[in-house]
C-alpha cells in the first residue's frame, strides 16, 4: 500500500493532469481515437461478409473438413481483421514518412533516403 507521502504526491499530480482545457485542445483530444483508424468499427457490409464466407469455405476445403464452418468463419474473420490492421499500419507509417519528407521507393513503402529511428520518429514512442 502507498505511504501517506506517496498518496499526497499522487493527489498533487492528479490535480495537474486534468487533460486539455481550451476548446481547441478538447476538440483535438476528442479525435485521438480516430486518428489512425484502428478504432473504427469492423465493416459489416455485404463485401466484408462475402469475403469472410469465401475465406471460411477455403479453410474448410483446405483442411478436408477437419475444421467446421463455424470455426472457419472465426478464423477467416480474424485473418481479415489482421489484414485490415496491417493496411492501416502501413498507411500510418507512410503518412509519417511523407510528413518527414522521406522519399519512398515506387515498389514499396520503405524510404530511400532515411529510415526512421523508432524512439524518435514514431508518435508516442519518443
Amino acid at each position: 500500500m502507498a505511504s501517506e507521502r506517496q498518496l499526497r504526491a499522487n493527489r498533487r499530480n492528479a490535480q495537474k493532469s486534468t487533460g486539455p482545457r481550451s476548446r481547441t485542445g478538447k476538440m483535438r483530444a476528442s479525435q485521438n481515437a480516430y486518428r489512425h483508424g484502428l478504432s473504427s468499427p469492423i465493416p459489416q457490409d455485404t463485401d466484408w461478409i462475402t469475403n469472410v464466407e469465401e475465406l471460411a469455405r477455403e479453410i474448410v476445403d483446405s483442411t478436408g473438413g477437419q475444421i467446421d464452418l463455424g470455426h472457419a468463419r472465426s478464423i477467416a474473420y480474424a485473418q481479415l481483421e489482421v489484414l485490415r490492421i496491417r493496411s492501416i499500419s502501413t498507411a500510418v507509417v507512410a503518412r509519417i514518412l511523407a510528413d518527414r519528407g522521406a522519399q519512398t521507393c515506387a515498389r514499396c513503402a520503405e524510404p530511400t533516403e532515411r529510415k526512421p529511428r523508432v524512439a524518435e520518429d514514431l508518435p508516442g514512442l519518443g
